[in-house]
C-alpha cells in the first residue's frame, strides 16, 4: 500500500477561493496526493462532514481533474479508513459509531505504547530523538494559530518519527493513520486549545522518557495519551455518533 502524504504541506493554490483547491492534473500521482490532502483538510475545516456523500462530479470541478483521478484518490482514502463505499451509492465520509471509536482507539493505544517502548530501547544516540523534539516544539508554537489540520499533521509527524526510532519496519504498517485522524475531525468541536496543550505535554513527557530509556514509562504515557481523549469522546451524547 502506498504511504499517504498526510503529514506534508499542501501545494494548493494560494489564490483559489475557499474550498476550491486546484492541482496540477499533468502529474497523476501528485494530483491524487493533493486530492487526499484536500479532502482530509476539508473534513477538518468543515467543508466535508462525517456521513456526507462525495459526488464525483463535484470533486472533479473542485480539484480540476478527471473522474479517474478522483476515483483513485477515493479508493486510497477508503483503504485508509477515511471514506466508505456503498454498492450503487458511491463514497461517503466515514461516520463512526460509539463502538467503532472504542475499538479503533483501543488498538491505537496499544500500538502507540508499543512504539514508545521500542523507541526507548532501540535509539542509538540522543541526537536520534531530535526529530521528535522538533515536532513537539512546532506543535507548541502552532497552538496559538488554532489550525486543527496543521496540528493533526504535526501529530502524524510525531508518530512517524516515533516509529522510525523503533527500527521495526512492520510497525509502520500498523501505525494508526487516518482512522484516528477522522475520529478527531468528527469530534473536532470537542477538542479545544486545552486539549492541544495536553497533547504537547504528553508528547514532551514521552520524549523525556525515551531519552531516559524508560521503556515502561514511555509506553504508559502512550496509553494514557490515547485513553484520555477516548474517554472525552465516550462521554459525549449519542447524537454525536453514527447509529
Amino acid at each position: 500500500m502506498d504511504e499517504l502524504v498526510y503529514g506534508k504541506p499542501s501545494k494548493m493554490s494560494d489564490t483559489a477561493d475557499a474550498g476550491e483547491e486546484r492541482v496540477d492534473s499533468a502529474n497523476r500521482v501528485g494530483s491524487v496526493d493533493q486530492i487526499v490532502l484536500g479532502i482530509v483538510r476539508g473534513v477538518y475545516e468543515g467543508r466535508f462532514v462525517p456521513g456526507q456523500k462525495l459526488i464525483e462530479g463535484d470533486l472533479t470541478r473542485r480539484f480540476s481533474v478527471g473522474r479517474g483521478t478522483i476515483r483513485e484518490a477515493l479508493r486510497r482514502l477508503e483503504a485508509e479508513g477515511l471514506v466508505v463505499a456503498s454498492l450503487h451509492r458511491g463514497f461517503r465520509i466515514r461516520h463512526f459509531s460509539r463502538d467503532e471509536v472504542r475499538d479503533i482507539l483501543e488498538i491505537n493505544a496499544t500500538i502507540i505504547s508499543l512504539a514508545a517502548s521500542l523507541a526507548a530501547q532501540r535509539f542509538e544516540r540522543s541526537q536520534d530523538v531530535n526529530a521528535l523534539r522538533a515536532v513537539v516544539s512546532k506543535m507548541a508554537h502552532s497552538i496559538g494559530e488554532g489550525n486543527a489540520f496543521d496540528l493533526a499533521s504535526l501529530r502524524f509527524d510525531f508518530m512517524r518519527e516515533l516509529v522510525k526510532l523503533t527500527k521495526n519496519k512492520e510497525l509502520s504498517r500498523h501505525l494508526p493513520r487516518f482512522d484516528a485522524t477522522i475520529i478527531r475531525a468528527q469530534f473536532r468541536a470537542t477538542f479545544s486549545v486545552k486539549n492541544a496543550h495536553a497533547d504537547v505535554a504528553a508528547f514532551d513527557s514521552m520524549v523525556r522518557s525515551i531519552l531516559a530509556r524508560d521503556a515502561e514509562g514511555a509506553a504508559q504515557i502512550g496509553r494514557d495519551y490515547v485513553r484520555s481523549w477516548s474517554t472525552s469522546i465516550q462521554e459525549l451524547s449519542d447524537e454525536h455518533f453514527a447509529h
